[in-house]
């Protein structure tokens, strides 16, 4: 059998890195070889159990208020013994723009294993909107062999970098594959939240983005606040992520509010993937700066407000499921109030992320691949 390595360190990347692993895991001729850089611990070892990954060895690098610099160091260090082995891996696999997915490319690069992009393609061309990943994802398509692009969109800002033709698949985003996966599946319907069975309407938040700290969650929560003041039967569920440098902009505002909407204003600690899950489809509005939750609306039905001055995802909005927003106040309650009026409409035909055989198509080409290496 031949190892195929699936780099991991942060929650995003388990969820699209998963339809690759199961469907190596039912190849005949491929394995899967987990490396868990552990950038996010608990959330990332969180969704291991639900996916069913196991991780063949974990870098733990994760410390308190980790820099950049640290994770870029502490990942190229890590990896360089394990993978100047090469007995672990003939193909090393990073995903989408995180500090892990860079640094893992880079150390593969050095050590001579291919490297297959996951999710590549995607492009904003500003270096600071998103920061740092923007960076990090055109460092990885200079070194990368094997680019798998989620859309024709994709495929083609590749090209226009000269990357070579051969080199690129369309394949869909492995995000719809895990979305799927899960919604078909008996985890969804475990742990419900109280608000939702009872049927109360609710805007879902979610916000982490480096550029928005600060000032930009503070005006987000604060035209969540006015949207609250509108609709007196709506609730706001904001899943807090659990970097302490953005939960301090969301605590910051609501200490300052001492009555009327604060009580509907909710915020969760981290919650599951399954449940998770679940809220967005019972969403009437999702509002994020999430690349992911651009990319799982359209499978669900549900708009998003995206508060982000640009997105490497245009297809959501061509299709009229994102509304690009920025994080002014204005802004913000504007859009949301628009989509809680048009709920219910029929928006999209299909989804432009995909059908749910990205990883398919992935090892598909894997074992064309390795099949000419033997």
């Amino acid at each position: 059998m031949i190892s195929i390595g699936l780099v991991v360190g942060t929650r995003p990347e388990v969820i699209k890195m998963f339809p690759v692993y199961r469907r190596l895991v039912e190849s005949d001729r491929l394995q899967p070889y987990v490396i868990n850089t552990g950038q996010h611990r608990e959330m990332v070892d969180e969704l291991l159990r639900l996916f069913g990954m196991k991780a063949n060895i974990n870098l733990g690098l994760m410390r308190p208020r980790q820099s950049l610099a640290y994770i870029t160091a502490s990942v190229l260090e890590r990896l360089e013994s394990l993978l100047e082995a090469r007995d672990c891996c003939e193909v090393l696999l990073v995903q989408g723009d995180t500090t892990t997915a860079m640094a893992a490319a880079m150390s593969a690069f050095y050590a001579g294993i291919p490297v297959g992009h996951v999710e590549a393609g995607l492009r904003t061309w500003n270096k600071k909107e998103p920061y740092p990943e923007e960076v990090n994802r055109q460092v990885i398509s200079r070194v990368a062999d094997f680019h798998y692009c989620p859309t024709e969109w994709a495929r083609q800002n590749l090209v226009k970098e000269g990357i070579r033709e051969g080199d690129l698949l369309v394949t869909g985003n492995t995000v719809v594959d895990s979305l799927l996966w899960i919604r078909n599946s008996t985890i969804l319907d475990a742990g419900l939240f109280p608000w939702a069975v009872e049927g109360r309407p609710y805007v879902l938040v979610t916000g982490h983005r480096r550029e928005n700290w600060g000032e930009g969650i503070e005006n987000v929560c604060g035209a969540l606040l006015d949207v609250l003041h509108d609709n007196k039967d709506l609730l706001v569920v904001y899943a807090a992520h659990p970097n302490p440098r953005v939960r301090e902009g969301i605590y910051k505002l609501l200490r300052s509010v001492e009555r009327g909407p604060r009580n509907r204003f909710l915020v969760l600690e981290p919650v599951s993937y399954g449940q998770f899950v679940h809220l967005m489809a019972r969403a009437k509005v999702i509002v994020s700066d999430s690349g992911g939750i651009q990319e799982e609306a359209p499978s669900l039905g549900v708009p998003v407000v995206c508060t982000r001055e640009r997105t490497e995802r245009p297809e959501g909005v061509d299709a009229g499921l994102v509304t690009l927003v920025g994080t002014m106040r204005s802004r913000v309650r504007k859009a949301i109030l628009a989509h809680l009026e048009t709920r219910g409409r029929p928006r999209v035909a299909s989804n432009p992320y995909g059908d749910g055989n990205a990883g398919q198509r992935i090892v598909a080409h894997l074992e064309r691949y390795c099949a000419t290496r033997r």
